[in-house]
């Protein structure tokens, strides 16, 4: 099957940059470490857009869309998770305190 690139699709991604831009008019500062999370979170958004692709088109897994998308934010859960407790435990404790407010 061949991908297309049509006007809409071209549309959308054009309106999302627009988006983007307006966004930041006012807050724009660059850093290195910035420009590493955006490269590693764009790496990891198209490893993961193919492998969906492969597992729904190609390779047709015998699972629901549905399962997939739980399967795919519970690793996605999971994993933000680790990266928020290893880079910045005091988030971690002030969820926590929120949590016990709450309730």
């Amino acid at each position: 099957e061949s991908l297309r690139c049509d006007v809409p699709t071209v549309a959308c991604t054009a309106t999302i940059a627009v988006g983007v831009a307006i966004y930041e008019a006012h807050d724009i500062r660059f850093s290195s470490i910035g420009a590493a999370y955006l490269a590693l979170n764009l790496a990891s958004a198209v490893a993961e857009r193919m492998l969906q692709r492969h597992l729904l088109a190609v390779n047709e897994v015998d699972v629901s869309k549905p399962a997939l998308m739980i399967l795919n934010n519970g690793i996605g859960a999971v994993a933000t998770s680790c990266l928020v407790a290893a880079v910045a435990p005091h988030e971690v404790g002030a969820l926590t305190t929120a949590l016990r407010e709450v309730s």
